[in-house]
């Protein structure tokens, strides 16, 4: 995990924290000033929302979803030639740029067949690999 990802599920634990806070604090002084039930409901309703977030967010529940950049993976493929020999893209085993060691687990996809190097962020084409 990069030090980016740290930064923001930390800000965003920090974030849905305060939300709890105002939530609860919204529900509780509406309760005390005698409010209707639903002005006091949704308000913790909210702040259950945020306990749940959280608690998604400290268990990795929301840490892999296909629609995060860099999640994407090389997918098998069937060459269109009538052959149906599966092939699959793979980055090259060395960054051009660097010489930096790849793999599919280290690089970030950036595209169906485009990764970046975990060094030096150098943009590589995925190479075909007949299996």
């Amino acid at each position: 995990m990069s030090g980016n990802d740290t930064f923001g599920k930390w800000f965003g634990v920090c974030f849905i924290i305060i939300w709890i806070v105002i939530a609860v604090g919204m529900g509780m002084s509406a309760a005390s000033a005698g409010a209707p039930p639903m002005f006091v409901l949704v308000p913790l309703a909210m702040a259950g929302i945020g306990v749940m977030l959280v608690l998604g967010i400290a268990t990795g529940k929301f840490g892999d979803t296909a629609a995060m950049v860099g999640s994407l993976k090389p997918v098998v493929i069937r060459e269109p030639s009538g052959s149906g020999t599966p092939v699959v893209y793979t980055p090259p085993p060395n960054c051009p740029n660097c010489g930096a060691p790849l793999s599919d687990e280290t690089v970030e996809w950036v595209g169906p067949l485009q990764a970046k190097c975990p060094s030096c962020g150098h943009t590589v084409e995925a190479k075909k690999r007949v299996l």
